[in-house]
């Protein structure tokens, strides 16, 4: 148990943790946080076979730019929620081609207290790589980002999710993205996508055609208050559908069947004129 290790440890500005040997350690959670004077980290090559809670290890952390995990193997990590909130400072979190197979929650991962959407100062730019990540048992991941007035960028090319459930507030708030896409993504039993991207002001480009349709249930202020959106892609479609018995590409259409909510869902969208939602 590393637990609480470095709580509040406010001299603490760099830790190298890359060669500690952590492969009986259960539970990280809080191990960093409230350490508002750290300003990078590496758990680069961590063999971490055992470890299953790393829930707010570095919360707080808001002077926090870099966070190394290259390398690293979590076999049994099963909570990851709000484990980077509030670090404003962050820049890029790289996750790409890491298997976490049996991370179940990540809600608030990447979240900020909403008190940091009004405050003064300049920003980091945030970017988080999810490209080839592997997430089979992620159950939910709600208020992923909310708040995040940081994020720019989340790159999500085959990112496998597929028992993802809760997407609620996903990405609310987050005002400096300009455009999501996942179409490459794999999220086939998202049952809510309520208030997932509202109040991303600067929302550009949304594509969410990776998502499948037929099992979401609420999208209730979904988009409410994207007031720069243009392009919108609706869940269930991709760029390449199964041929026909004659060899031509079908676009798979979007199957709204088990749709309950959808209030609000494009309120104060000002910039959008064409929107297809399919059957």
């Amino acid at each position: 148990d590393i637990s609480e290790m470095f709580e509040y440890d406010t001299s603490l500005k760099e830790a190298d943790l890359s060669g500690w040997n952590v492969s009986n350690v259960l539970t990280a959670q809080e191990m960093f946080t409230g350490c508002e004077s750290l300003q990078s980290v590496s758990l680069s090559g961590w063999q971490a076979d055992n470890l299953q809670d790393m829930a707010n290890m570095f919360s707080g952390c808001v002077s926090l730019t870099e966070a190394d995990i290259s390398g690293a193997d979590f076999p049994k990590l099963a909570d990851a929620g709000r484990m980077f909130y509030d670090c404003k400072n962050l820049q890029t979190l790289d996750l790409s081609e890491m298997e976490f197979p049996m991370l179940h929650h990540a809600d608030g991962m990447f979240s900020m207290d909403d008190a940091e959407m009004e405050a003064d100062g300049e920003k980091m730019a945030l970017t988080v790589h999810l490209d080839h990540t592997r997430m089979p048992a992620l159950n939910s991941a709600k208020e992923l980002f909310e708040n995040n007035t940081s994020l720019q960028e989340v790159t999500m090319n085959e990112w496998y999710a597929p028992a993802l459930y809760h997407a609620d507030e996903m990405f609310r708030n987050c005002s400096a993205l300009r455009e999501l896409d996942f179409s490459d993504a794999d999220l086939q039993n998202v049952h809510s996508l309520q208030a997932s991207f509202e109040g991303c002001e600067k929302l550009i480009r949304l594509n969410l055609a990776g998502i499948r349709s037929d099992t979401i249930r609420s999208i209730a202020a979904m988009c409410c208050g994207c007031s720069s959106l243009t392009d919108y892609t609706p869940p269930g479609r991709t760029k390449e559908g199964a041929p026909d018995a004659a060899g031509h590409i079908q676009e798979e259409r979007t199957d709204w069947s088990a749709l309950l909510i959808a209030a609000d869902a494009f309120r104060d969208c000002k910039a959008l004129k064409n929107i297809t939602m399919g059957a």
